[in-house]
C-alpha cells in the first residue's frame, strides 16, 4: 500500500445499514458478506469517492471523535488492507514511487 495510492468502494458491492450497529456489505463477485462497525461505514460511505490513506484517516479523526486517535490510523489502515484482500475496496490511483 503507497501512501499515495486513493482507494474506492467496489460498485459492485451492496451495503445494508444495519442502525446504529454498523452494515453489512455484500460483494456478489465473491458471494462474500462482511459485517462492518460503525467506524467501518463511515470509512465505506467517505470511499465512495477516491480518497488515499492519509485523507481517510485525517476524516476519520474528524468525525469519529470517540475513538482514541493513536488507534485511528492503524485501524484504518488494517481495514483498506483486509477490504482489499476480499475485493471490496479497489485501488483507483495507484501512485508507483
Amino acid at each position: 500500500m503507497s501512501t499515495d495510492d486513493k482507494y474506492m468502494v467496489n460498485p459492485d458491492v451492496s451495503c445494508r445499514i444495519e442502525d446504529e450497529d454498523g452494515a453489512i456489505l455484500y460483494n456478489p463477485d465473491t458471494d462474500g458478506v462482511q459485517i462492518i462497525n460503525p467506524m467501518g461505514l463511515e470509512i465505506w460511505e467517505t470511499l465512495s469517492s477516491p480518497h488515499t490513506a492519509a485523507a481517510l484517516v485525517a476524516h476519520i479523526k474528524q468525525v469519529c471523535r470517540a475513538v482514541p486517535e493513536a488507534e485511528v490510523g492503524k485501524d484504518v489502515t488494517d481495514f483498506i488492507a483486509s477490504m482489499l484482500r476480499k475485493g471490496y475496496l479497489g485501488i483507483v490511483e495507484r501512485t508507483d514511487k
